[in-house]
């Protein structure tokens, strides 16, 4: 660094010429700076995330709404993406650009994704009264398990893969991608499907969507309706009706 001042001072002031300086130390300082972390780039892209997911999530049903969950969902993706980034940081793996500028919003996507699908197939078991209260998370995990589960394993195997070509700094951010989906991957399947089961426990007492506390105004317009049993006029004929319908 003393090195590269010795040359800026020699040049004059109203020089033409322009001399550049470049020693490993630049290297090192270059490669530092663009490892740092970029805070307020990172908190703009998962907040518009946050917002993007409320807002998909939203329905005119107060009660059918899953705005929370989409919340719920990408804040727990933020939350695996740093327990995975630290566990990387506790074994030693480096940091590099690729790991502080790319790889949070690479996992931000494969995340999101597999919330998205799991909720999306929630949205339709939750409300399907054939299934029974207390399997209908599970009826979600069935049909979209499997789906999520060989997405996430080749995601990983692929970094893992990636990890064999001998560049270190590819080699470390494949490495840390694979740990990050990892995380994602156990997130999905073992915290998600817990905040489903709640969100379903509201629908089910007919609450407002993000604030949960209160009852949603759409109780209000459910009309119940009763068909009567009808006897034929020459018959001793009963015909029982179905069960109520709630509209």
């Amino acid at each position: 660094r003393t090195y590269v001042e010795v040359v800026h001072q020699s040049v004059a002031p109203n020089s033409t010429q322009k001399v550049l300086p470049f020693t490993t130390t630049t290297l090192d300082d270059i490669l530092k700076s663009f490892s740092d972390v970029s805070v307020i780039r990172v908190a703009s892209g998962y907040l518009l995330m946050l917002a993007y997911a409320c807002l998909t999530m939203l329905r005119w049903d107060c009660s059918k709404s899953q705005g929370a969950v989409g919340l719920a969902g990408v804040l727990l993706v933020a939350l695996s993406v740093a327990a995975g980034l630290g566990l990387c940081s506790l074994i030693g793996i480096s940091f590099n650009a690729a790991t502080t500028q790319v790889l949070p919003f690479l996992a931000l996507g494969v995340g999101v994704d597999d919330v998205f699908l799991l909720a999306h197939a929630f949205s339709e078991t939750g409300q399907n009264k054939r299934i029974p209260f207390e399997d209908r998370t599970g009826e979600c995990l069935k049909r979209t398990g499997a789906s999520v589960a060989l997405t996430s394993i080749s995601n990983v195997t692929a970094f893992f893969m990636a990890a064999l070509i001998p560049i270190p700094a590819l080699r470390a951010f494949s490495l840390q991608a694979a740990v990050v989906v990892v995380f994602n991957f156990a997130m999905v399947l073992l915290i998600f499907p817990a905040i489903l089961s709640m969100d379903l426990y509201r629908r089910e007492d007919r609450r407002l969507d993000i604030f949960c506390c209160f009852t949603s105004p759409c109780v209000s317009r459910v009309i119940q309706v009763e068909p009567q049993a009808y006897t034929e006029p020459h018959s001793n004929t009963r015909y029982n009706p179905p069960p109520p319908i709630c509209v």
